[in-house]
């Protein structure tokens, strides 16, 4: 529950950061819609111009004075645009040293360039301009000097114009050089271009009405119009224009995907936690073994309760059952996906196949410009890269040159595809392969003539099928994790539910067992059903209802005890003084028959020792009657203190002691206590003190307080003879005693004194060092 709440806490806070954020990156993005430059373009552009200029192919064109348009832009796509700048449209237009055309059949003319060069461009590299007011499109134009031997004997005029931007498809990352394609900005948006309120070009899966008439914003200002389920971020650079990007809004399952990641992760976490606290507990109470490890965990595992075992077998049950399904319907969905790949390009490649060797290709060599040309037109015709390779597995044409002219794969075909088609006959031939990390699908052909024989091998490289895949295989797992989220959390309220079912009756039985008190009446469970329950409870129920008897059975026989231990007790104490008496009357009663002449000093002699013996027969009646009467209270607020001096003013006249009471301990604690009782208390324990003393030996009695946090301990020590280890434990018990007179009722009092205040007695005793009693009473403000 904790890791939820923390799990909520984060994921809410997360969302609105990246809302915040996003509308950041949108307003970025809108600035670089609105803005024509393109840094990375133009690094590209510095990089060509100077191979352009000395590419001999085109002096050779413009030498011969003949030109095949055709050829020079398959010669320039492929070779200069190709890679990032595969993203513009082009036109190539060569010139003579009089700037007249060569050999094309437009009127196109330089002059036209050289009035933008002056008017309606700027320049951004030697040779590459960028054209003015292209609102919603990137166009350049570069006029670029043709020389040989420092001089120029012509000019070739490229005319740029960006495409309509279109999702990364073939063109594979490991191109790339470095350069962030900028396209991957835009993946998840879809934005739209409007002057005077027509739309211009749109780009992304939003359809945008041909006409605007909802998107409206001051100049140079952002507004934010949510519309459904999306919403759109609206700019006007001039009154006439308007640029509106669009993004999908923040959908409940979306803030669900970070709720459960965070869940995860804080789950994950805490059970990290917990181990590494176990474990380290486990290494410093324990020899390092793995006996003592198990001993261990039966340990820990027997402390669990019922109803939390009950709570993690349901969890665990389920949550491994979904983890198996889940791993299986990954499995099944990633067999599923290469399969239909494999489909995919198995009919994709037949279908070029049969197109190409329908394109009448008698014969096929890299020196056939007609036929490179006719190939890389056949593979924008079906939206394909291809390669073409010879009989011995040699590259003739590829739409992709880069990768073999910097080095990335040989011009060769791969060996395991050479031997499946040239050596085993294969008529089709499907592998992954990779270049470095990029890794691909492959499907290869055999290409034949009008005669059938083989003449050439094609291959239908297919780029972009780990991204597709690693995209599919990412919006799955993003939701399965949801669902296994929403899941757990169900389960787990629904093993807490259960779990609370199951246990309740235990938890009945057990809250009943805790009040159960011996020698009171104890209620029967109530249970209706008859089930394994019901008859551990009609087991319970007999037990108390036999205990109940066995209770006031032992509950008389413990009274008819105590009576016959009292009744012996008195009896004895009694009997002692009796003896005397009866001993002196009859010494009375002779001496008077004997008329004896000393009989009034004898009289008067034991007439004393009598109104003793009679006073010992009255302090044990008051002691017996004391101790029985002990819980009435009567509390009051009193300083201890106080109490404690009148104490000490008795015992302090006796002599050979002496008594020392650290006052400043004790000053300003109060008490609530039973005045009189408190007085006993330290009368009992002044009295016990002195007659701990041995003979002949000064006695010293120290008493001092110490505060504690709620509490005041008071501290009464003596230097007698101290307690002898056999009686130590039953020095509180009624009727112990260690000396040869009184009724051993002293302690037991103070000790029954003190605990009906909430207070505490002990003590701490070393033979002939002496004792020392610690009683421990609640302070009161």
């Amino acid at each position: 529950m904790i890791s939820f709440i923390f799990a909520t806490i984060v994921s809410v806070k997360l969302n609105t950061f990246e809302s915040f954020k996003e509308l950041e990156v949108r307003k970025t993005l809108l600035q670089k819609l609105e803005n024509p430059t393109d840094s990375y373009a133009l690094i590209a552009f510095d990089e060509i111009e100077d191979g352009i200029q000395e590419e001999s192919a085109i002096i050779a064109n413009l030498k011969s004075g003949k030109a095949n348009t055709k050829e020079l832009i398959t010669l320039i796509g492929n070779k200069y645009l190709s890679g990032y700048l595969n993203k513009f449209n082009f036109k190539v237009f060569l010139f003579n040293q009089n700037d007249s055309l060569i050999n094309q059949s437009n009127n196109q003319s330089i002059k036209d360039f050289k009035d933008l060069v002056e008017n309606k461009s700027n320049k951004v590299t030697d040779y590459f301009y960028r054209k003015n007011n292209t609102f919603g499109n990137q166009n350049y134009f570069a006029i670029i000097p043709l020389k040989t031997d420092s001089n120029v004997i012509g000019t070739l005029v490229l005319d740029l114009k960006s495409k309509t931007l279109e999702r990364f498809g073939a063109f594979p990352h490991i191109l790339q050089n470095g350069i962030i394609n900028p396209q991957s900005e835009f993946l998840d948006y879809s934005y739209a271009f409007f002057e005077n309120k027509k739309l211009l070009t749109q780009y992304g899966s939003y359809i945008y009405d041909d006409f605007n008439t909802e998107f409206t914003a001051p100049i140079k200002q952002f507004v934010v119009l949510k519309k459904g389920i999306v919403d759109h971020l609206i700019y006007k650079p001039a009154s006439n224009k308007t640029i509106v990007i669009t993004h999908n809004s923040t959908t409940f399952w979306r803030e669900l995907a970070s709720l459960s990641f965070f869940f995860i992760i804080f789950v994950v976490f805490s059970i990290f936690l917990i181990s590494y606290k176990w474990i380290l507990q486990s290494l410093f109470a324990y020899h390092i073994s793995f006996k003592n490890l198990r001993i261990k965990i039966l340990a820990s595992n027997n402390r669990i309760l019922y109803k939390t075992r009950i709570q993690i077998a349901l969890v665990l049950a389920v949550v491994s059952s979904l983890l198996i399904i889940g791993i299986i319907t990954f499995s099944y969905i990633s067999i599923q996906y290469t399969e239909q790949q494999q489909d995919f390009l198995e009919s994709k490649i037949r279908i070029i196949t049969s197109a190409f060797q329908d394109n009448s290709l008698q014969e096929v060599n890299a020196s056939n410009k007609k036929n490179s040309i006719s190939f890389d037109d056949f593979s924008k015709m079906y939206s394909a890269d291809l390669n073409l390779f010879d009989l011995n597995g040699k590259l003739i044409y590829s739409t992709q040159n880069k990768l073999y002219s910097v080095g990335l794969i040989a011009e060769r075909m791969d060996p395991n595809a050479y031997i499946n088609l040239h050596i085993k006959k294969k008529s089709e031939f499907i592998q992954q392969e990779n270049i470095r990390s990029l890794k691909y699908t492959s499907a290869y052909m055999p290409i034949k003539n009008a005669d059938n024989n083989i003449i050439a091998y094609l291959q239908l490289p297919y780029f972009a099928n780990q991204d597709d895949y690693n995209q599919k295989i990412g919006t799955f797992l993003n939701l399965l994790i949801n669902i296994y989220v929403l899941v757990f959390v169900a389960v787990a309220f629904f093993a807490f539910v259960v779990a609370n079912q199951i246990t309740s009756p235990l938890s009945l039985i057990q809250e009943s067992i805790s009040k159960t008190v011996i020698g009171r009446k104890n209620n029967p469970i109530k249970w209706k059903r008859n089930d394994e329950i019901g008859s551990l409870i009609t087991e319970y129920n007999a037990m108390i209802a036999t205990l109940e008897e066995n209770a006031n059975k032992l509950a008389q026989s413990e009274r008819e005890t105590a009576w016959r231990e009292m009744a012996k007790q008195v009896a004895h104490e009694i009997k002692n003084p009796l003896t005397p008496l009866r001993l002196g009357i009859q010494m009375l009663d002779r001496s008077w028959k004997d008329k004896d002449v000393k009989f009034d000093d004898k009289f008067n002699k034991f007439s004393k020792s009598f109104l003793e013996q009679i006073d010992s027969l009255s302090r044990i009646a008051s002691e017996f009657s004391n101790f029985a009467k002990m819980p009435e209270l009567k509390l009051e607020k009193l300083a201890v203190l106080s109490v404690l001096n009148k104490a000490v003013e008795v015992y302090s006249q006796m002599a050979h002691i002496k008594i020392t009471c650290d006052e400043s301990s004790l000053k300003d604690c109060m008490v609530l206590v039973d005045r009189d009782q408190l007085l006993r208390c330290f009368n009992n324990l002044l009295k016990n003190a002195i007659e701990a003393m041995p003979e002949g030996k000064a006695g010293l009695i120290t008493i001092n307080g110490i505060k504690e946090q709620h509490n005041i301990k008071i501290a009464v020590s003596d230097n007698g003879n101290g307690i002898p280890l056999n009686s130590r434990a039953s020095i509180f018990v009624p009727n112990f005693t260690t000396k040869s007179s009184g009724t051993g009722l002293g302690l037991a009092f103070v000790k029954q004194a003190v605990e009906n205040v909430k207070g505490n007695i002990y003590f701490t005793t070393e033979i002939n060092v002496g004792t020392t009693f610690y009683i421990t009473l609640p302070l009161v403000s």
